[in-house]
């Protein structure tokens, strides 16, 4: 059995999880500021973060199936908690972040998803195409808007 091996690759994915976390906390950050270009950036380090978590869970695997481990019906946390036991703290460590970047990342998706809707909103407004448009009248009460915002297309 190579036991610190199987460690070594879950401190790996630890220590990738969290940094992935850091990325998420500053996306969301970044997206509550729209600073896209940011984004972007934020988003290839989060892809390169997310190959390598990838990589090392293959490699996991990779360790658990030579040790004969994924012979029995043990699911990899059972085989953690009951064969491997030093790795248990360490493994709960790993789902409990992971389970958090998901949450995380969910949150983001909204967040961005929201702020693409209102980006196409405010180009329809600019561009006439939007029903949504509200007129103030002299009293300051909301009322039907007949209003071409686009003249020069009118027939």
């Amino acid at each position: 059995m190579n036991n610190d091996l199987i460690e070594s690759k879950l401190n790996n994915i630890f220590s990738k999880l969290s940094a992935l976390n850091v990325l998420l906390c500053q996306e969301k950050d970044l997206l509550s500021k729209s600073e896209f270009e940011a984004i972007t950036d934020i988003a290839n380090q989060k892809k390169q973060i997310i190959t390598a978590i990838e990589i090392d869970d293959i490699e996991f695997k990779s360790i658990i199936t030579a040790q004969n481990y994924s012979k029995s019906s043990l699911s990899v946390h059972e085989i953690i908690k009951e064969i491997i036991p030093s790795c248990n703290k360490l493994w709960l460590k790993i789902e409990n972040l992971l389970r958090i970047c998901k949450d995380k990342n969910s949150i983001n998706g909204i967040i961005l998803s929201n702020n693409q809707r209102q980006i196409k909103h405010s180009i329809a407004i600019l561009q006439g195409k939007s029903n949504d448009i509200l007129v103030y009248g002299a009293t300051g009460e909301s009322i039907a808007s007949n209003i071409n915002l686009n003249p020069h297309l009118s027939v």
